[in-house]
């Protein structure tokens, strides 16, 4: 081999080997970077969608919270009157269911002189109100249920001053309902103020004292 051509090799040899470093170095720079984290556009992405899944569950959860708190409320009312009822046969007993201000249920049992069955004084059986947000009332355009028994006012039916609250039922230990002296039907409405899908109503009848609840799905009762 010429001095020339071992020149020629050893020059080749030599840009053969630069190569191969740059080569290394591109590769190891490759690795730093993905070991560094996300790149600006990926942390965008991951932002936009995340708002997106935000923005989607917020969207669920104000749209749900007003039916989870009117169906508590139907469950409430519900429960106090059914109880009422059961302890009036099961004790003998007149409770006194009162709707009271906006939201307020209060349940008593009168007291008795076993002898001359003179009312004696009373005794508190609860004291309960409707979840936030849920008060007696008639949304407007709601129309009445279908037991009839009036939606003039958010205690409709009953003998109450203005078909509203304060109003006050008797439940005998016969079972029947009596507002005033006498057995009566009626309703108790109520729900979310300007939101027909919240509205819910108990009906009561008189002679029973049986109840029944109502939900109200925008267009009908059921």
């Amino acid at each position: 081999m010429t001095r020339p051509q071992a020149a020629d090799e050893f020059s080749d040899g030599l840009r053969r080997g630069a190569a191969w470093v740059n080569a290394g170095e591109s590769e190891a720079s490759s690795v730093r970077r993905k070991d560094s984290g996300f790149s600006v556009i990926e942390l965008l992405i991951a932002i936009t969608i995340a708002g997106i899944l935000v923005g989607a569950a917020w969207t669920i959860i104000v749209n749900t919270i007003p039916m989870v708190r009117a169906d508590s409320a139907l469950e409430t009312v519900v429960s106090q009157l059914r109880q009422a009822r059961f302890g009036a046969v099961d004790q003998r007993r007149n409770f006194l269911v009162t709707f009271n201000g906006t939201a307020e249920i209060v349940v008593v049992r009168q007291e008795i002189n076993i002898t001359t069955g003179a009312v004696t004084g009373t005794t508190p059986v609860a004291d309960v109100f409707l979840p936030p947000g849920v008060t007696y009332t008639v949304t407007a355009g709601v129309p009445d249920t279908p037991d009839g028994f009036g939606n003039s006012g958010p205690v409709a039916g009953f003998n109450c001053s203005g078909n509203t609250t304060p109003c006050q039922l008797t439940f005998q230990s016969d079972g029947e309902v009596l507002s005033g002296a006498v057995p009566v039907n009626g309703t108790v409405f109520f729900g979310m103020a300007g939101n027909k899908n919240t509205q819910r109503a108990v009906t009561i009848m008189g002679a029973t004292g049986r109840t029944k609840g109502y939900r109200f799905n925008g267009t009908a009762w059921y």
